[in-house]
């Protein structure tokens, strides 16, 4: 009997040492084969992709027929290999994704950009598949998605009026259009206001902008006193759309009341080694010859000037420097003042071809 309980005993030793073993075992297993903990995160053997926000949402956009979203997904390496990008698909033509790296190193980072053409109307979203060398989750989706509330805008951002005289007006136009079938039937234009006085608005205010109605703008400039280049924008302010302001560009330049063209004078030696050149005298009003005075700097050098009219409002000037006319260190800025009255004046830099010194 004792014999027996012994080998029973022994029977049932084996058997439970044999069961330790294949739990140990298979603990063992798990243990390794599952991901490790470091400081909290979970990193596994191989390359492990994790991204950031897989959703994206930006919400209300207004858009008009130029518009194009972009955002940005970050994907990181949580594992001990690196991480390669096999490739990224997007659900439609009018989705453009672009990887910063398509291999992530262990416990860094890549940037996926997504730019979102053609946006459509309403709520709308776009699938990104990202296709790496994960071994758990080899293909990882994004999302973005957003609401196109309205689009509506201005048919041209910028108005160039050209040149103008003082004075005088100028009028163009421009419109606003709305291409959202789904816009806010009572979206109308409230106000406008402009940052120079010389520009005004010329639109009813209050009408609603409809699909298929464009609701023409008048902007009219007046020229100032002050001569050159002049930019203002104008704001015009919308009601019940979710797009509150458009702004528009406009710029002119305003003419002088007296001009020389062009704006620079390059004297050339002709055959007998004199320095000479010729300029236009261009006035706003008629003018004579007789009227108009001269000066040089410096004053030392005394050129010829000879006038000729060409036009009521044009004359040409003729400017010659004697064969002998040494330049100096202090007369490389030479520069031509012509004058009618002491307020109106043109003023002109001359420049001379090289050429040896005398």
């Amino acid at each position: 009997m004792n014999q027996y309980c012994s080998m029973l005993f022994s029977g049932r030793r084996g058997v439970m040492t044999a069961l330790v073993i294949t739990g140990a075992l298979a603990i063992s297993a798990v243990w390794f084969g599952r991901p490790r903990t470091r400081a909290g995160e979970s990193i596994y053997q191989g390359p492990l992709l994790r991204l950031e926000s897989p959703v994206i949402d930006l919400g209300a956009v207004s858009i008009d027929n130029t518009s194009v979203l972009s955002c940005r997904f970050d994907i990181s390496n949580r594992g001990l290999d690196d991480l390669k990008i096999v490739r990224i698909e997007s659900g439609c033509s009018c989705t453009v994704p672009q990887i910063s790296s398509d291999t992530i190193r262990p416990g860094e980072k890549a940037q996926l950009f997504v730019k979102v053409t053609k946006l459509g109307l309403g709520a709308r979203d776009a699938m990104i598949r990202i296709h790496s060398n994960d071994p758990v989750n080899p293909t990882t989706l994004a999302k973005v998605s957003w609401n196109s509330v309205t689009t509506f805008g201005l048919s041209q951002f910028l108005l160039d009026f050209g040149d103008l005289d003082e004075g005088t007006s100028a009028i163009q136009s421009t419109t606003i259009s709305t291409f959202d079938e789904l816009a806010n039937p009572q979206c109308l234009l409230a106000n406008w206001t402009s940052t120079n006085p010389l520009v005004r608005v010329r639109a009813q205010t209050g009408i609603p902008i409809l699909v298929g109605r464009e609701l023409k703008v008048g902007i009219e400039v007046t020229a100032g006193a002050v001569a050159g280049k002049h930019i203002a924008q104008v704001n015009f302010q919308f009601d019940k759309c979710l797009d509150s302001t458009k702004q528009l560009t406009v710029r002119w330049n305003v003419r002088p009341d007296l001009e020389l063209v062009p704006k620079g004078l390059l004297l050339q030696e002709d055959t007998v080694g004199n320095l000479v050149g010729r300029v236009m005298l261009v006035a706003r009003q008629p003018i004579k010859s007789e009227d108009v005075q001269w000066s040089f700097k410096p004053q030392r050098i005394k050129p010829s000037i000879a006038l000729e009219s060409v036009s009521p409002t044009r004359i040409l000037v003729s400017v010659k420097l004697p064969a002998d006319f040494k330049s100096e260190g202090s007369d490389e800025n030479l520069k031509l003042t012509m004058r009618t009255t002491p307020e109106t004046t043109a003023e002109l830099p001359i420049a001379i071809r090289n050429r040896a010194n005398r």
